[in-house]
């Protein structure tokens, strides 16, 4: 048999006695963000708008040491680099018929209107 008992609802910010729109305080309770330090619009409405200017506050990243983790980083790609075998391939291709077709096309249009620049020097 299925339980009627009503699920705890997620705790929302707490009401600051502004108008504020529902996007608005779901994207605050979101992000938490005090909506009582928001100032509100010129319509005097908390909205999107308002929380855009707002920066959440970061929490502090604690015991990460970033300029190790960079230097890790940076040898594991060098590593890579030296002891994987890489593999460059390349084509030429001969574009003379392409290049003549471009030049037609373009001598006909001002120069704001052309496909691409001439590719004959």
């Amino acid at each position: 048999m299925a339980s009627t008992a009503a699920r705890p609802a997620e705790a929302a910010p707490a009401f600051t006695g502004e108008r504020i729109t529902p996007a608005a305080r779901s994207e605050a309770g979101r992000r938490k963000i005090d909506l009582g330090s928001v100032i509100p619009g010129p319509d005097g409405v908390i909205g999107l708008r308002e929380l855009a200017q707002v920066k959440a506050e970061a929490a502090p990243v604690k015991g990460v040491n970033f300029e190790e983790m960079r230097k890790a980083i940076a040898a594991a790609m060098a590593r890579s680099k030296r002891e994987i075998p890489h593999y460059y391939v390349s084509s030429l291709m001969d574009l003379s018929v392409m290049a003549g077709w471009l030049s037609e096309q373009n001598a006909s249009r001002p120069v704001p209107k052309r496909l691409l620049r001439s590719f004959r020097s």
